[in-house]
């Protein structure tokens, strides 16, 4: 039998047994983080015993004093800022005055070089043929006599048994020359094929066969098509390799060279073996059947060493780090260029076959290489300390190589560097043709976002992924490099992107839910009337109008977008989402000692006091924001008091998701005035007076806690719960989501049953932020005194300081429909009490 998907009863279980490794699994599972402090008596005499004794004569029980054992002490993000931006960034991208400035129409690179670079040959000709000759030429005699030795012979009194013949050089009957094509040995390609030719140009009446040997192959190819097949008895055969001595991660070449020679040596073949390292490196067994010779004199090079290798390559890769692409004849320049900074800097020709096998490399191709993305961005880091000397070289030899090349890539290589290697002198010129390139190119793409396709578009996407991240905060072309990828990826690459950078949008303002699932980051649409996904916890609104956001942590940036791919929970203390329209900094919160529990939920977070045995009052977050309070003037039904107007509090704080219920009210004050009875209907009947009293006591019981009503602007900041109509639950209500008369519905809505009496908390549904019976059921009294509202902004505001009736806010269950809205206000005198009045408490800053 199937069993169906984890629920909370699972979760109930696993904590009943005290299982708590299970309990974290389902919990994460059900997308939930329950955190619960473990209790424990309090040592007698203590100031806190005392406290707690003396509100046990009045009703209150002990509720700390029972031991149980919970999950360990979790972390909750917490709201903790919000900054509204109230125009654009002065850095954003201006659009060119007309797309007449176009790219096509401006001389894009003027100092393009005119000169095309050469590829440096691996040996001095003059000084490797001598040596080469040696292995290649045979001697034997001619005819012409060896008069010197014809004298000498007959001037010590010998008799002449032969006339004595000089010496001839000659090859060994026919020549053939064995290119090694592996990947590896890519460097030398163009040195092999050069000196073949060479040759060739040098021996015109010697018959050369030249073949190739494809890494992979079981055996070397003719260059002709024809097929290859074992050299004739005597034959010279000259192998352009390295025998498998440059081979960083496998010996599998060695023992095929091994096996090659071995058949060579059964056809009595005479074997050369031109190699780019020092002959003691080879292989002792392979040293006995080749002649091998390098391609510089063996006093000139360095024997093989891996952790001194290793160091050298590391500062070859640095220099090469600006190049997006590394030629083969780029990096024998740059090895040769950077040798007059000292020993350090001087490296023999065989570091280039470690380079090219390097896994900083991606891609690997006869005319380039490509970096991996990630090992450029290190090395880039690397390059960007090296002295203003070295770098200069380093990218004078990149620039003479590119000449031929399309300028994007040069520009690209340009808008790689660091902050420090953008001002060198030599490449001011360059460095405004590529931000004018990037800026005209964003121009362009403003105009006509369609019109940049085919070639440059797909250039640009691979362009800006190569890009480093501090590319885009380039200060004359990073706003540009953040446009281009937001339009190219179409949103959906957004790393480095700040929408602060981009243009306008046309977009109306969206209002969105930044979620936490699991520990994940989410943002999605915010819909009050929908239910939330399964597992999702709002963590705050944001608006927006482009459709993504841009997360800050400790660790980095990242791009997150609306329904898009969710991000990980940060792990430091502190992070910041940013929109184009506002910023919110969000911080690490830990349950104090004083609170039972916290936790997070389909609401969001939440904690719990526990007052008394068995008697909690849950608190949901609300967390600072800016809201537009009162009504707006063509709204139905509304009273002259209600001006809207901007209302920015710039604090979060805590408000009971229900109003205080009689069990609560008893526990605390040991009465219960209430018309209608029951332990979780709302108490009522109490004045302002009286609500104070309470708070007063509770505080001695949680005396960090802030225990207060909250102001008129907080509740109806969390009444309406992100909202702008008349309600939360939209533009009417009816008596299934409210309790009121249904007698007298708002706008002529449809009528519904008058109850004549409050309902318990949590009867009917609670809005998008957990909090029951907002509206209706019964008034809540709130910490101002009524006044008229402030014009214009208003940040924090507390009410007059003066003034004879303080605020009620909700509506109860003997009213029309009209005073229940959101805007709705109402007032008396703080020492009036009535069975339609009641209250719920809210706490300070939380620390």
């Amino acid at each position: 039998m199937r069993r169906a998907p984890l629920n909370r009863v699972d979760l109930l279980q696993a904590l009943a047994l005290g299982d708590v490794q299970s309990s974290l699994i389902i919990a994460e599972q059900l997308g939930l983080v329950c955190e619960l402090k473990v209790s424990a008596t309090p040592a007698s005499g203590t100031r806190a015993s005392t406290e707690r004794g003396s509100l046990e004569e009045q009703g209150l029980s002990a509720a700390n004093s029972i031991n149980r054992t919970f999950l360990p002490r979790a972390k909750f993000w917490l709201l903790q800022e919000r900054e509204v931006f109230t125009q654009p960034s002065p850095s954003s991208p201006s659009p060119t005055s007309s797309p007449a400035e176009s790219l096509v129409t401006v001389e894009v690179w003027p100092d393009r070089p005119l000169v095309k670079p050469r590829h440096y040959f691996l040996a001095d000709w003059r000084e490797l043929m001598p040596r080469l000759w040696q292995s290649l030429l045979a001697e034997q005699q001619c005819r012409a006599i060896d008069v010197e030795a014809l004298v000498g012979t007959v001037s010590r009194g010998h008799y002449l048994s032969h006339f004595p013949r000089l010496p001839q050089y000659r090859f060994k009957q026919q020549l053939y020359f064995i290119s090694d094509r592996a990947v590896r040995l890519t460097p030398y390609w163009c040195d092999h094929d050069l000196l073949q030719r060479l040759l060739l140009s040098s021996l015109p009446q010697t018959p050369l066969h030249q073949a190739v040997w494809l890494e992979g192959d079981a055996q070397p190819s003719d260059v002709q098509g024809g097929e290859w097949s074992l050299p004739p008895s005597g034959s010279v055969v000259v192998i352009l390799s390295d025998l498998g001595v440059l081979e960083r991660y496998s010996t599998e070449s060695m023992a095929r060279w091994m096996q090659f020679g071995e058949q060579l040596q059964r056809q009595s073949c005479h074997l050369v073996v031109l190699l780019p390292c020092h002959p003691d490196d080879v292989d002792p067994c392979l040293r006995t059947m080749f002649n091998l010779v390098s391609w510089r004199s063996s006093r000139y090079l360095a024997k093989k060493h891996e952790a001194t290798w290793e160091l050298l390559l590391e500062r070859l890769l640095t220099v090469l780090a600006p190049a997006i692409r590394v030629e083969p004849s780029l990096m024998r320049q740059m090895r040769l260029s950077m040798a007059q900074f000292g020993a350090g800097w001087q490296w023999d020709a065989a570091l280039e076959a470690w380079a090219w096998q390097h896994p900083a490399f991606a891609e690997h191709h006869s005319s380039a290489a490509s970096w991996n993305p990630s090992a450029r961005q290190t090395y880039l880091q690397a390059f960007a300390q090296l002295t203003t000397a070295q770098q200069t070289v380093a990218l004078a030899v990149i620039k003479a190589w590119r000449g031929e090349l399309s300028e994007e890539i040069w520009f690209e290589e340009l808008t790689s560097l660091d902050a420090k290697a953008r001002l060198l002198p030599s490449l001011q010129r360059d460095i405004q043709a590529a931000n004018g390139y990037y800026q005209r190119l964003s121009a362009d793409m403003q105009f006509a976002p369609d019109g940049i396709e085919g070639d440059v578009k797909a250039w640009l996407k691979r362009s800006l992924i190569r890009l480093p991240l501090e590319a885009r905060m380039h200060q004359a072309v990073g706003a540009h490099l953040q446009l281009l990828q937001y339009w190219v990826f179409e949103g959906q690459r957004l790393l480095g992107v700040d929408p602060q950078q981009l243009p306008l949008s046309g977009n109306q303002e969206q209002l969105v839910e930044l979620c936490q699932w699991g520990e994940r980051l989410c943002l999605i649409p915010f819909q009050p009337s929908v239910p939330r996904p399964v597992g999702y916890s709002p963590l705050a609104l944001l608006r927006l109008r482009h459709p993504f956001v841009q997360v800050l942590t400790e660790q980095g940036q990242r791009g997150l977008s609306v329904g898009g791919t969710a991000l990980a929970l940060p792990t430091g203390s502190r992070f910041e989402v940013c929109s184009d329209c506002e910023r919110l900094v969000f911080e690490a919160w830990q349950r104090p000692d004083e609170v039972e529990a916290v936790g997070r939920d389909e609401f969001g977070v939440y904690l719990e006091l526990q007052v008394a045995d068995k008697i909690t009052q849950r608190l949901r977050y609300i967390p600072p924001t800016t809201f537009l309070m009162g009504s707006p003037a063509d709204e139905l039904e509304r009273d002259t008091d209600e001006t809207q107007h901007e209302v920015t509090l710039t604090k979060g704080y805590w408000l009971a998701d229900t109003t205080v219920t009689q069990a609560l009210w008893t526990a605390v004050m040991g009465n219960n005035p209430s018309d209608f009875k029951g332990k979780q209907l709302p108490v009522e009947n109490v004045s302002w007076d009286d609500a104070q009293s309470f708070l007063q006591r509770l505080s001695v019981v949680f005396p960090s806690l802030q225990v207060r009503l909250p102001t008129e602007a907080e509740w109806e900041c969390a009444c309406r719960g992100g909202t702008m109509t008349p309600f939360f639950f939209g533009s009417t209500i009816s008596t299934e989501q409210v309790n009121y008369d249904g007698n007298y519905p708002y706008a002529g809505g449809a009528k519904g049953e008058h109850r004549r009496k409050t309902v318990a908390v949590k009867t009917l549904p609670a809005n998008a932020w957990g909090l029951y019976e907002m509206h209706g059921n019964v008034y809540e009294w709130c910490q101002d005194r009524y006044g008229d509202y402030p014009a214009g902004l208003s940040v924090d505001p507390q009410g007059l300081d003066v003034g004879g009736h303080r605020v009620l806010r909700g509506g109860s269950w003997g009213d029309e429909g009209r005073i229940c809205r959101s805007a709705y206000r109402f007032r008396l005198t703080p020492d009036i009490r009535h069975l339609i009045v009641g209250f719920r408490f809210a706490l300070g800053q939380v620390s």
